[in-house]
């Protein structure tokens, strides 16, 4: 008999034990946690239109109404291409985390469309939680700007060129970005000599 009396105690204790401690889920009952604006340098993207002419070099920024658990943001917001690939990013948080920056590695491309959702694993701090949502955007075309050009190897900013053979023509042109489609072997008719 007093061996279930021990048992009934020590079966008491750990219940009373375990009832004690902490809950650490989410909290049912915290309410949502609010998006309130996601930007990218002076575009704000909207869930109802795909944004263009977004910057293609500024980093996103995600505004909510209250601080964010940020453990798992890499799992919870996703950047991908029109493929469907997945954009790489580092983020950061300001003090309060109720602002995420995000800065895609590396920068996007321009003239290309971007899906950013955010699931609805996203949670506050205080265990609100997330419908979930998805912005659809695309980038700037960008512009190239021509950094030098040569002629059969002389810089044509020296003046004046001389001496150039027309059978040997040879121009190369070293432009600010890489281009899209780069041209390549294009053969250009000699200067008539006569």
């Amino acid at each position: 008999m007093r061996l279930k009396i021990y048992l009934l105690f020590y079966f008491l204790l750990v219940i009373g034990i375990l009832s004690c401690r902490k809950d650490t889920s989410h909290d049912k009952n915290a309410g949502m946690i609010q998006l309130l604006s996601v930007k990218i340098g002076t575009s704000t993207l909207d869930v109802s239109s795909k944004i263009k002419n977004v910057p293609a070099d500024q980093p996103i920024q995600i505004l909510f109404s209250s601080a964010v658990d940020t453990s798992s943001i890499v799992k919870v917001i996703s950047i991908s291409d029109s493929l469907g690939t997945a954009i790489h990013y580092t983020y950061s948080t300001i003090i309060n985390a109720n602002t995420i920056t995000l800065t895609p590695t590396p920068k996007l491309q321009y003239s290309a469309s971007y899906t950013m959702a955010i699931s609805s694993a996203l949670h506050g701090l205080n265990g609100e939680t997330f419908p979930g949502i998805q912005f659809k955007f695309a980038t700037i075309a960008g512009s190239i700007v021509i950094d030098s050009i040569t002629l059969n190897g002389k810089s044509m900013t020296t003046t004046p060129l001389q001496n150039i053979d027309p059978k040997a023509f040879n121009i190369k042109i070293i432009f600010s970005r890489h281009c899209i489609r780069p041209i390549t072997n294009h053969h250009f008719p000699s200067p008539d000599l006569h």
